[in-house]
C-alpha cells in the first residue's frame, strides 16, 4: 500500500502545475553534497506550509505567507539526479510547483594509476582506476596535456599513450565533476635500456624487466647470485632455450645466456630459469644464474625469441 501511495505521489509531482503560482528554483542544476533552493509564493497564494519533496519524499517543511520568498539552504540529498517539487499545504489541500531537475555530486575521489607503475619504457599506455564522484579526467605529463575525457566513476579508464624520455616524469591527473575537482600526482621513471626489445636485470632491485618494442611489457622479481658467486654484470644474448624438469633445480624452463666477446657470443653456464625454492626470490641465492618464480618463467619463456639481447647491471 505504501508503495502505491509513493508511486501515486511521484506521478502527481511530474504532472502539470496546479492553479497555484508556487515556484521552486535553484541558481544551478549541479550541486556539491546539498542544494540551495528558493520557493516563491504568489500574492494570491494562501498562507500555508511549504514542503520540499525530493523524489517523492518530503525533505523539509516551512511556514510561509502569501507573496513570500522562502530561501532553503543546504537541502541534503544523496548523490545523483533528483526530481524536486515544492508543495503548498493549506486548509484547502495541496498544490504543487512544476518539477525541478537537480544533480548532486560528491567531491571526486583521486584516481589510482594502474599503469605505468614506478618504471616504464619509452612508450607507455596509461590506465587508471577512476574514483567515485568523477565525470571528467585529464592527464598531464610533465605539464603537457595528454588527454581530457569523460569517464564513468569506478571504471578502469585508458588515458592514452605517453612518450617518455630518460629520467623521472610527473603524471598529474585532475578528476572533476561539474562542481568540484581533485588532483593526484604520480612519479614515473623511464627504465634505461640499450635496445628497443631486450631483457634488463637490475641486481640492485632484484627485478627482471622485459622490454618489447620500447614498451615495458612486464617485470618480474628474481633471485641473483650469492656474494661469493655473483651474477656478472655484462651484455649477453639468449641463444638457447630448454624445456626442463618442473620439479628439478631449474624449474620448468631455462634460457641460456651467451657472453659477448670480441669475436661474437660464447656459451656460458649462466641462465635465466625457474626455481624449486620460491622463497629465495628477492635475495642473493644462486651460483650466478637468474631465478624466477616458475609461473613467471612460464609466462616469459614463450615471449622471448632466440637472439634477444640481455643486460645485467648493478
Amino acid at each position: 500500500m505504501a508503495l502505491l501511495v509513493a508511486c501515486a505521489m511521484a506521478a502527481a509531482l511530474v504532472s502539470a502545475a496546479s492553479a497555484t503560482a508556487l515556484d521552486v528554483r535553484s541558481n544551478t542544476r549541479d550541486h556539491l553534497v546539498a542544494a540551495d533552493l528558493t520557493v516563491t509564493l504568489a500574492s494570491e497564494d494562501p498562507t500555508g506550509t511549504v514542503l520540499i519533496i525530493v523524489d517523492g519524499a518530503v525533505r523539509s517543511a516551512t511556514q510561509a505567507l502569501p507573496g513570500q520568498v522562502v530561501s532553503l539552504e543546504n537541502v541534503d540529498m544523496p548523490s545523483g539526479s533528483h526530481n524536486v517539487v515544492a508543495a503548498l499545504r493549506t486548509t484547502e489541500g495541496l498544490s504543487y510547483s512544476d518539477p525541478l531537475r537537480l544533480a548532486i555530486w560528491d567531491a571526486p575521489m583521486p584516481p589510482v594509476m594502474v599503469t605505468p607503475a614506478g618504471y616504464s619504457g619509452a612508450t607507455v599506455p596509461v590506465a587508471v582506476k577512476v574514483g567515485m564522484g568523477t565525470s571528467t579526467l585529464s592527464l598531464r605529463v610533465d605539464g603537457k596535456l595528454i588527454v581530457d575525457r569523460a569517464v564513468a566513476p569506478g571504471s578502469l579508464a585508458s588515458m592514452g599513450i605517453a612518450e617518455l624520455g630518460p629520467g623521472l616524469h610527473t603524471f598529474e591527473f585532475v578528476a572533476s565533476n561539474p562542481v568540484a575537482q581533485t588532483k593526484a600526482t604520480f612519479q614515473v621513471r623511464r627504465l634505461d635500456y640499450p635496445w628497443p626489445t631486450c631483457i634488463v636485470i637490475d641486481k640492485s632491485d632484484f627485478r627482471l624487466y622485459w622490454i618489447r618494442d620500447g614498451v615495458l611489457a612486464e617485470s618480474y622479481p628474481v633471485a641473483i647470485g650469492k656474494a661469493h658467486t655473483p651474477t656478472p654484470t655484462r651484455v649477453w644474448r639468449i641463444d638457447a632455450k630448454y624445456m626442463t624438469d618442473p620439479v628439478g633445480v631449474y624449474g620448468p624452463r631455462k634460457m641460456r645466456l651467451f657472453q659477448q666477446t670480441s669475436w661474437g657470443y660464447s656459451f656460458t653456464a649462466y641462465g635465466i630459469h625457474g626455481t624449486n625454492e620460491p622463497w629465495v626470490i628477492g635475495t642473493m641465492a644462486s651460483h650466478g644464474c637468474i631465478r624466477l618464480n616458475n609461473s613467471d618463467i612460464l609466462d616469459l619463456f614463450p615471449q622471448v625469441p632466440l637472439g634477444i639481447m640481455c643486460l645485467t647491471r648493478e
